[in-house]
């Protein structure tokens, strides 16, 4: 507790990387309902904006969740080789990613939710909703959800950026400099009744230790058509490829050798039109195409070589219906799953779907009441209802509660995997989540402050157990799971007439008590117990004449099943016309620490890069 206080009131006076635009600016991209503000959403939400993404020591959208309270970004490798995300102490399995509203899904593994074909520039915001929400967002997301919302600008640009980093170790090969590259392009053509923009990136990494280098590339369109009689089509298109060293990332340490190359090809269309002032009509499609080469030895691939093709299939239907205290939401949702594979088979599944969700509005009070009902080729049918209800005193202030549900189907590797010490059970029964949260929202244009409490209750909890006295893991719905935690963030910005000045101070705690009833006794878990307990994160930017920026931040975590530790990051930019220049530097401290699997992370670590932008 002595490295906690201290930690917190270290970040509190003094660091920082995440700062926050403030939510009343960023609009919520919903899925059922029609779009609304942070603020005046009656949940625990969290925003990065782009403009906080440009002082983050990042150059992936798992390195800016890093600076997320309640995420716990668990990387295997580094540069985003394969990153595990969790929320609020959920397991990687129990969270959903979106991408602009659209689910990703992978029925082989969540390990890949995060191999996504979006670079950091082409983010708008990141909204984090915590807690499980089926009514809003579908299911799959127990402990809560990701939507990763891309920009669409409105003048006609190009954009261009490159970095380069190293740092410098030693490993058992005697290796004592390692480095780090990437490049990005992006450009916006905008006419009268179409915009269109396309993003290409390339990253390559020699890794920090033996075997664990990136070759990683993305390709990104998106367009948006008005069409006569009020017709709007948005199209998506997007790819990538990912190879890496997997040494450590799954069967430490008999893996050294391993390789592994995952791509993945997504791509929607959303429709949207109006037919008249009551009623809306939405509808989008979204396919996902991902393959996964998995090679043990990479000198004799002969020896234990996986091949897994997985393909999905989302289609949503929705109608929108203004009333005089709000909006009514109708809709279908189909989901079809396939996966040929090497080692899990040839498998295939459907979840369809009915979805219903009303808001209403009441002078200073708002609430909405939705359920989500599913019906899975396997597993049968649920129905998944969600509460939200705030009462906003002032136009500062928010109070809210909210309670929803979730379910999550096992994924094809939870169900039949087959390796040397893994292998999975075809018993498994969906896992259920309910969740209870509230809170206290605080806005104005110069201080932020939030606070909130949570509660969630998983049933059939689904992990990776054995005996303790066995060497194969195999998943099991294990036992009933029971999570409570405590949130604060509070943010104030400053802005004067002197030349160098503190332009933003933030500092954000969440304390987290997991319990599990074990129905198999004398069990070891692999993921359930591997939380944050305690996380802290602090955040300061200095402004020198509004041209230079530092931003330091600190992170203190200490995760129930390992320890605790700290991370200290600074990044000092300088904006000009056309051009940004920034120079970081990673893990000052030097300091020892694993992420997920025991994987260890890298050591202090020097980035610099440059951004140009031009319109034309």
């Amino acid at each position: 507790m002595k490295k906690l206080a201290y930690s917190l009131f270290f970040s509190t006076i003094s660091t920082g990387a995440f700062a926050q635009q403030p939510a009343t600016d960023i609009i919520i991209r919903e899925v059922r309902l029609s779009d609304k503000s942070a603020f005046n959403k009656n949940a625990s939400v969290q925003i990065i904006s782009a403009a906080d993404i440009q002082r983050m020591n990042a150059h992936s959208v798992a390195d800016i969740l890093h600076y997320a309270l309640g995420v716990q970004a668990g990387n295997r490798g580094m540069d985003n080789a394969q990153t595990d995300i969790k929320i609020n102490g959920g397991t990687f399995e129990q969270t959903m990613i979106l991408i602009n509203g659209h689910p990703v899904i992978d029925a082989q593994t969540g390990h890949h939710l995060m191999n996504l074909p979006i670079h950091i520039n082409d983010i708008h915001h990141i909204e984090i909703i915590a807690g499980p929400r089926a009514h809003s967002y579908g299911i799959n997301g127990l402990a809560g959800s990701i939507n990763i919302v891309t920009k669409q600008e409105n003048k006609n640009s190009v954009t261009a950026s490159l970095f380069a980093g190293s740092s410098f170790g030693k490993d058992s090969s005697g290796r004592t400099t390692y480095a780090n590259a990437g490049m990005h392009v992006g450009a916006t053509h905008q006419s009268k009744y179409a915009s269109h923009y396309l993003s290409l990136s390339a990253l390559k990494s020699s890794g920090f230790m033996y075997n664990t280098g990136v070759n990683n590339a993305k390709i990104f369109y998106s367009n948006a058509v008005q069409l006569p009689h009020d017709h709007l089509l948005n199209l998506q298109v997007a790819y990538v490829s990912n190879a890496f060293g997997a040494n450590g990332f799954y069967a430490y340490p008999y893996d050294k050798n391993s390789t592994e190359k995952v791509n993945t090809l997504w791509a929607t269309l959303d429709h949207q039109k109006n037919l008249n002032e009551n009623w809306k009509i939405k509808s989008n499609i979204a396919l996902r195409r991902n393959t996964d080469d998995y090679i043990f030895i990479k000198s004799n691939p002969s020896y234990y070589h996986n091949l897994h093709k997985s393909w999905s299939t989302n289609l949503n239907i929705n109608a929108i219906y203004n009333h005089k205290m709000g909006e009514f939401a109708l809709g279908l949702n189909s989901n079809y799953q396939q996966i040929n594979s090497t080692n899990l088979g040839e498998n295939e599944r459907y979840n369809n779907g009915f979805f219903a969700e009303n808001s209403l509005h009441y002078k200073k009070l708002n609430a909405s009441a939705g359920l989500y009902g599913n019906y899975n080729s396997a597993w049968g049918f649920s129905v998944l209802p969600g509460l939200d209800i705030g009462y906003a005193p002032t136009d500062h202030i928010r109070v809210y509660a909210s309670a929803g549900s979730a379910n999550r189907i096992p994924t094809y590797t939870d169900l039949y995997y087959k390796g040397p010490s893994n292998i999975g059970n075809s018993e498994l029964q969906p896992e259920r989540s309910y969740g209870l949260d509230a809170g206290i929202k605080y806005e104005s244009a110069k201080c932020q402050v939030s606070a909130s409490v949570f509660h969630r209750k998983v049933s059939n909890l689904i992990d990776w157990t054995k005996d303790k006295n066995a060497s194969i893991w195999q998943p099991s719905n294990f036992g009933l799971q029971t999570i409570q935690g405590a949130q604060l963030m509070t943010r104030l910005l400053f802005n004067t007439q002197e030349p160098v000045f503190l332009k933003e101070l933030s500092a954000k705690y969440q304390f987290i008590n997991s319990g599990i009833v074990n129905t198999l006794q004398q069990t070891d878990s692999k993921y359930a117990l591997d939380y944050f307990r305690h996380q802290t994160i602090g955040a300061a930017t200095v402004s020198v004449y509004n041209y230079v920026m530092l931003t330091i931040s600190a992170r203190y975590q200490y995760r129930f099943n390992y320890h605790d530790y700290t991370l200290l990051d600074a990044r000092v930019g300088y904006t000009g016309k056309r051009m940004n220049l920034y120079a970081d530097v990673n893990n000052i401290l030097n300091t020892v620490y694993h992420e997920s699997n025991a994987q260890p992370m890298p050591s202090r670590w020097f980035n610099a890069g440059a951004n140009f932008r031009f319109t034309y």
